[in-house]
């Protein structure tokens, strides 16, 4: 049985699990056992200047091979995690690609709102497209208003649209929720929490972190009243 990755750290007696990657401002990594003074980061998939330019402040060096301490970028397929070495950080966990598209989750959610009706007070009502697209017209008629139109596999609000009922879209990969027009909001502005929870071995849930992240401009509520038409 291939060892776990906690396991070969472990082995190597260079276990730096929840410990701090710096000792005295050089940065540590198992794969090498001593501090290195240029780390090496490998960026695969879209990454923002903001995110670029910190890992330069930080003194890392870009990598364009599998040479790299520090992995970030889009989430990786489990070919690329399983050849991962002893010590290799990578901001993912295996099968987060399949768990953070936007069509699976929409998928759970409508499903656990089918078992359980106070998921429809939690979340708008969404379809999958394109296999829940007969169904997102025939509900649209009877609901006519805006959708939220967002690709499966994007992020930061990239392709994110605002449709009406009625408008025609092009069909691929995407999911397509209610619009929600009097958001929750703090001090003007729609903001969102990310909240990560520690599963332990007696089943005991444990919230270890917690972030807001809000929006730099206060919303503008559309001044239009005639969607519903």
């Amino acid at each position: 049985m291939k060892p776990s990755e906690v396991t070969r750290r472990c082995e190597l007696n260079k276990d730096y699990i929840g410990q701090s990657l710096q000792l005295n401002g050089v940065f540590s990594f198992t794969n090498v056992g001593e501090p290195v003074e240029n780390p090496k980061v490998l960026f695969k998939g879209p990454t923002t200047k903001v995110v670029r330019r910190t890992f330069a402040d930080a003194g890392f060096i870009v990598s364009e091979s599998n040479n790299f301490n520090v992995c970030w970028g889009s989430p990786q397929p489990l070919d690329f995690m399983d050849k991962l070495q002893p010590g290799q950080l990578i901001a993912h966990i295996c099968g987060q690609y399949c768990m953070v598209r936007k069509d699976n989750i929409s998928d759970l959610i409508e499903d656990a709102a089918r078992r359980n009706p106070v998921f429809k007070q939690i979340a708008p009502k969404q379809f999958s497209l394109p296999a829940g697209l007969a169904s997102f017209k025939l509900f649209a008629k009877l609901n006519k208003g805006f959708y939220a139109l967002k690709s499966a596999n994007a992020a930061r609000g990239e392709g994110v649209k605002i449709v009406a009922w009625n408008d025609e879209f092009k069909v691929k990969d995407a999911v397509i929720q209610q619009y929600i027009p009097n958001p929750l909001l703090i001090d003007g502005k729609k903001f969102d929490l990310r909240v990560f929870k520690k599963n332990t071995k007696d089943q005991q849930n444990s919230c270890t972190e917690k972030l807001k992240k809000q929006a730099h401009e206060e919303m503008e509520k559309s001044k239009s009243q005639n969607y519903l038409n």
